[in-house]
């Protein structure tokens, strides 16, 4: 092949045998005679259509615009593929002749019977560039033809039905994608604003969506060109309330075109006067939302309507609006449809709930459901539950109402249960993306549990809680680096009760319902509680403060428990307790008098109980020597018989 579509070209799997473009302009002289338009095929290939065969597209796929396979051509016999071949060179050199209409029709013939995938590529590229001059002149206002809607419908159709064969579509896209010709895309879009035009939508939408770096300069040269002019034709066809079929293209096309470019989606957003996202989920019925509910394949439009706008929920404006036109309610109730609806639309309210407009909302039943799909999830669907606690994070914020619906719908139960489900990491971080899901996932938990920590309870409910929460010491001990901000949330909240108030009162349960029965329980527990604690001082520094007050005011003494209990972990998680709150001088002037017990500590053999005492030793006031020789003493009682009865 001559020209520059040697290397574009090279490995298309039907080979040329036919002269290239510039070889018919050369030698038109000795062209074949001049071909009829009403020219038979053999059997294999119906003939050249009349006028009256050209109605408007309507293609076979549902979903994809390339999806669906033309007709079939197999079997063509050589003779008729030469008749094509001789017949597109005419088409070419003849194409501004007086048979143009003619011509027209019998190129949009061979494009819609998949006979031009037989023809040199290099001429289906020329025949592109004819094709696009043509269209460009119908879109000047001072050209006047006869027959230009319906030729601009036969040329549109032609280029649409070029874009579903593997082969030509390559040609496509390589005019589409050059910047030299990339005007291709803005007259495209003209006539599907302009005409309406089904074909021009489906092309731009083949564009957009093919895989590889054609398409992505197609996305690019769609909005440089003329800013906003693509988006607007897209627009305009949705405006216009189109069957279902048409909507689910424009829709993705939108999706594709607004998709790492906040200028796209603002453009998107601000389309209709601001009313776009009211356009699709309807601000109280209607919208594309209803459209979806009366479609035989719902879920296929929700989704691409979801999709759409969890690509533009970009900006806080945009996720206002959403909620003020109920899209929480609304997406909430059609979360069942399928998995893709369901994943596309929980991230959409996660993502859209966290604004001022929440307030105003009524999410009784989005809570329900939203609660219904983090219980019933795959226990390995982290996306779901990351989500869907996300959502849940963010309606609760300073929302009494909301935080009472939770309780009701047994949110303690739901979250603890979820908590202990995840209890052993080691199992789940199998990579990096899990690890930082799961992370999310349970940093939401805790959050939520935050918010209902300090919400007033009833009675009932306050026992139900703090059994709950007790439950869930051992996950909280088990947080890596990324969960010490959950607790230290959890701390910082100005409120009568938190979650070092909780820990105390286990510690407080425990240390009272302890016997030499239950001892190993009873000391696994007390562990955990205190490891908390210090986990907790380790996140926030002014934590401290609230745990020396909690020591202070606590029935259960930090020098008690001590004397009472003999194992090393226990004592280790005890003692790095008080000395994170010996500067509390009431304490330590208190502790003083419990010098000899601390001291006896201080020379153990095991160097973790040994280090945490002398660092307390340190900061305690120095008391009357008189008393050190009876710290072996203290500190061998709760190994030798000490009964832990009190």
């Amino acid at each position: 092949m001559n020209g520059p579509y040697n290397a574009v070209y090279a490995n298309s799997p039907i080979q040329s045998a036919a002269p290239s473009v510039m070889s018919h302009v050369s030698m038109q002289d000795d062209l074949v005679s001049v071909m009829s338009v009403q020219t038979t095929l053999n059997a294999n290939a119906a003939s050249c259509p009349q006028d009256s065969s050209f109605t408007e597209l309507r293609p076979q796929s549902q979903f994809s615009s390339s999806a669906s396979t033309p007709p079939c051509t197999e079997n063509v016999d050589p003779a008729t593929i030469q008749e094509v071949r001789r017949n597109i060179a005419y088409s070419i050199n003849n194409f501004y002749s007086n048979d143009q209409f003619k011509i027209i029709q019998c190129i949009c013939h061979y494009a819609q019977r998949n006979m031009l995938q037989f023809v040199d590529m290099g001429s289906v590229h020329k025949l592109l560039l004819l094709i696009t001059q043509l269209l460009k002149n119908i879109i000047d206002p001072n050209f006047r033809r006869q027959n230009s809607l319906q030729t601009s419908n036969l040329l549109l159709n032609a280029i649409f039905y070029l874009s579903r064969n593997p082969s030509t579509l390559r040609v496509v896209m390589h005019l589409a994608s050059d910047k030299n010709t990339s005007e291709f895309i803005y007259i495209i879009a003209h006539f599907a604003k302009v005409n309406l035009n089904w074909a021009a939508a489906l092309t731009l939408h083949t564009l957009f969506d093919f895989n590889g770096p054609e398409g992505a300069k197609c996305i690019t040269y769609a909005k440089q060109m003329q800013p906003g002019a693509v988006l607007d034709a897209l627009l305009h066809i949705l405006k216009e309330k189109p069957d279902r079929k048409r909507t689910l293209f424009v829709l993705h096309s939108l999706q594709l075109l607004a998709r790492k470019d906040n200028n796209a989606k603002q453009h998107i957003v601000q389309s209709y006067g601001g009313r776009f996202i009211e356009l699709l989920i309807g601000s109280t019925d209607g919208g594309l939302l209803a459209l979806a509910d009366n479609a035989k394949d719902q879920g296929r439009l929700l989704y691409r309507i979801f999709a759409l706008l969890n690509v533009v929920m970009a900006s806080q404006t945009a996720a206002e609006i959403f909620v003020r036109c109920g899209g929480l309610q609304k997406v909430c109730e059609r979360l069942y449809q399928s998995t893709d609806v369901l994943r596309e639309g929980i991230h959409l309210v996660a993502l859209a709930s966290d604004v001022k407009a929440v307030d105003d909302q009524d999410l009784r039943i989005a809570i329900r459901q939203v609660l219904d799909i983090l219980c019933r999830s795959n226990d390995r669907d982290l996306f779901l539950r990351r989500y869907s606690s996300g959502f849940l994070v963010n309606i609760m914020a300073n929302r009494p109402v909301n935080k009472r619906l939770l309780i009701e719908c047994n949110a303690f139960d739901i979250f603890t249960r979820l908590c202990q489900q995840y209890s052993n990491l080691e199992q789940w971080m199998q990579t990096k993306e899990l690890k930082n899901m799961l992370e999310e996932l349970v940093d939401n938990i805790l959050l939520c549990l935050n918010s209902l920590i300090v919400e007033p309870l009833k009675p009932d409910i306050t026992r139900a809680r703090d059994g709950y929460l007790s439950q869930l010491v051992g996950l909280l001990l088990s947080c890596c680096a990324g969960w010490g901000a959950t607790v230290m949330q959890a701390v910082v909240e100005e409120k009568s009760e938190n979650i070092i108030g909780i820990v105390f009162n286990v510690i407080s349960i425990t240390r009272a319902e302890a016997t030499d029965s239950n001892r190993k329980e009873s000391v696994a527990m007390l562990v955990a509680c205190f490891r908390v604690l210090n986990l907790v001082m380790m996140c926030e520094e002014s934590a401290k403060k609230t745990v020396a007050l909690f020591v202070r005011n606590s029935t259960v003494s930090m020098m008690e428990l001590l004397r009472t209990f003999s194992e090393d972990n226990l004592i280790v998680q005890i003692l790095e307790v008080c000395d994170r709150v010996a500067d509390d001088e009431s304490l330590a002037q208190q502790w003083s008098s419990d010098r000899p017990l601390i001291d006896g500590n201080a020379n153990s053999s095991h160097p973790e109980i040994a280090r945490a005492a002398q660092s307390l030793v340190s900061k305690l006031s120095v008391v009357n020597t008189d008393f050190e020789p009876l710290a072996g003493v203290f500190a061998s009682m709760g190994s030798e018989g000490f009964s832990m009865e009190m």
